[in-house]
């Protein structure tokens, strides 16, 4: 019993270690984050465009330039992809996170309408705050 205490006590302090480690680096809020998109078809683009407009919107993220430190980098890495169901556009994308220094914080996808693109944009927002361990 005792050894089970021990063993679980470490697994919680490394859990924590980890995620400190993960966002000891960024500065308070409003954290500076860039949006690369490496995608180079109008749809990506597009995606692209409502996803920056939503970080400008954010009181937690500031839009900055790539070249500045203790920065999140917010990268669309494909061109996104889409599938037509029932006669409308969904859209399906893929995000990467990071930080200028080249920590890797993850990865994640999402869809949604071609017609409602800010809420892919919104989805975004959302997952970096998960990453980074913040609330809305």
């Amino acid at each position: 019993m005792p050894m089970m205490i021990v063993t679980t006590t470490f697994f919680m302090m490394l859990a924590i270690q980890t995620l400190y480690a993960r966002v000891a680096d960024l500065p308070a809020k409003p954290v500076p984050v860039v949006v690369l998109c490496n995608g180079d078809d109008g749809l990506t683009a597009r995606i692209c465009d409502a996803v920056k407009h939503d970080f400008s919107k954010s009181p937690d993220f500031t839009l900055e330039v790539a070249n500045k430190p203790r920065i999140v980098i917010v990268r669309i890495p494909t061109n996104v992809g889409w599938k037509k169901v029932n006669g409308r556009i969904k859209v399906l994308y893929k995000v990467e996170f990071s930080l200028k220094e080249g920590r890797d914080l993850g990865s994640s996808g999402g869809s949604c309408w071609e017609r409602s693109l800010n809420n892919c944009a919104v989805q975004v927002v959302s997952k970096t705050r998960d990453v980074l361990g913040q609330s809305p």
